[in-house]
């Protein structure tokens, strides 16, 4: 796959996340709170693959 388009989708999943994250807020029980818990894990997966595909020479064109 081309690092371009890995970084643009890493890119789409990390907004999407933050923005189901804001809705699932304002959302009353533990349903939601967990889903947060379980978002935060996929947002730092997510932070992680970016800074891979930024930093590691194997990604580099």
């Amino acid at each position: 796959m081309d690092r371009t388009v890995m970084v643009t989708t890493r890119w789409i999943r990390l907004v999407t996340l933050v923005a189901f994250i804001i809705v699932l807020l304002f959302l009353d029980g533990w349903v939601p709170l967990v889903c947060i818990g379980l978002c935060v894990i996929f947002l730092g997966f997510t932070g992680w693959q970016l800074w891979k595909l930024y930093n590691d020479e194997k990604y580099r064109q």
